[in-house]
Formats: C-alpha cells, structure tokens, sequence
C-alpha cells in the first residue's frame, strides 16, 4: 500500500552517528490535532532542546507530518469530518 505522496519531515541524530557506525533507538514522535512537525503548542515539547536530547540519550528522533496536505488542519486524515480522503487513507 502507498499513499503517494511525498511527507516532510524533521530528523534529529546524535552528532557522532556518521562516526560511530553503530545502531541507535528511533523514536517517532507524532504531532496532535493543529500541530505540525516543526511545532506544535499544545504539546509543550521544546523542539529547540530535540538535538540537545538526540546527544544526551544517543537516540534518533523522527518527526513527519501527520497532514494530508500542509494546509490541512485534520493530522493523519481521521476522524469523522466531511473532507476525510478515502482513497488516499484506504487505499487497498
């Protein structure tokens, strides 16, 4: 299954990864209703310490963005609104 569509992303890696060679923990961190993978408030996550926790934990942490489209305000296109994509999100 694909939903055809390019998705935007942020991802933090401890500062020796490209040195170290070995494997590090992934983290998915998923943004809520109105957020986005830059921001978002209602979280209260300090995204400006997220490189300094990837270093501290040696952790990878990715963040995508649960939209649709960018525009969109619905994350992950669920719910029960009248503008849920079906043949993009239940694509068998």
């Amino acid at each position: 299954m694909s939903l055809v569509r390019r998705k935007t992303y942020r991802i933090y890696l401890p500062d020796i990864y490209k040195l170290s060679g070995k494997k590090y923990p992934v983290i998915y961190l998923f943004h809520g209703l109105g957020g986005k993978y830059y921001k978002d408030d209602s979280a209260k996550l300090a995204f400006d310490k997220l490189d300094e926790l990837a270093n501290k934990c040696q952790v990878i942490l990715v963040m995508w963005d649960g939209n649709m489209d960018e525009w969109e305000h619905w994350p992950y296109n669920i719910d029960n609104h009248n503008d849920v994509k079906f043949n993009i999100q239940m694509n068998l």
